[in-house]
């Protein structure tokens, strides 16, 4: 494998280069873009039942300890909604400041959204940069290898010397091939990658407008996710 490397010559050394960062970027953003989407009810919960007690110092600690994406987005929600409020708010009640303040946490929400896509995207630029870049090196190295046999054709004076053409053939096909390898997988990963994404947006979406129904909702309401009712209207009788 590594003498077949070495006879692609030099343009392999950069695609090997770019195979190495591909690679790096990929596992990372793997790794980054799972534990973004974890569930964040259990938090969620914690956060509305200090609010509906009106412990704002704890939902306050739950704020400032947000972990996940998830997490964060909805702290930047509640960080709204107690300046909005002052602490003064009583769930479920009439109140003709609601749609302004709920407003208000919504923008806050969508602001910091957007603040958390853009680093779910990290790195992404470069990786688009390799898929575009790897097949160019590699029709570079076939170039090169071509070039090669011409010059060894023109130093033989028209005679061929079929061991010495076969270098330069060899160069033009693994740095083909070598681009191709980097190139193929890079675009299924970044099209994986780019699934999680937006799947991850789906439950920005999702648990944000959650936040606001539960800002909304009658004192000791049912959650609707599996497990609240128990932990957070039983506390809040």
């Amino acid at each position: 494998m590594w003498q077949t490397f070495l006879k692609g010559g030099p343009v392999m050394w950069p695609i090997l280069g770019c195979s190495v960062i591909a690679l790096a970027i990929i596992l990372e953003r793997i790794v980054v873009l799972i534990r973004c989407g974890k569930d964040p009810s259990g938090y969620l919960r914690r956060l509305i039942w200090a609010l509906r007690q009106g412990r704002w110092i704890e939902a306050s600690s739950l704020a400032d300890h947000a972990a996940t994406p998830l997490e964060k987005i909805i702290a930047a929600g509640y960080r709204e909604f107690l300046e909005q409020t002052d602490g003064n708010w009583q769930f479920g009640e009439s109140n003709p400041s609601e749609q302004n303040v709920l407003s208000c946490v919504e923008m806050a929400m969508e602001a910091h959204a957007k603040t958390e896509v853009e680093k779910m995207r990290q790195n992404f630029p470069l990786l688009d940069v390799i898929i575009t870049v790897s097949p160019m090196l590699g029709l570079l190295g076939t170039v090169t290898g071509i070039i090669k046999c011409f010059d060894v054709i023109n130093s033989l004076a028209g005679a061929t010397d079929p061991l010495r053409l076969s270098v330069g053939i060899a160069e033009a096909l693994i740095t083909t091939a070598g681009g191709l390898i980097v190139a193929i997988p890079a675009v299924l990963c970044s099209t994986y990658l780019n699934i999680l994404v937006e799947k991850n947006v789906g439950l920005i979406n999702r648990w944000g407008d959650e936040f606001l129904r539960l800002l909304r909702a009658k004192r000791g309401e049912e959650l609707e996710y599996s497990g609240a009712k128990k932990t957070a209207a039983a506390r809040d009788n």
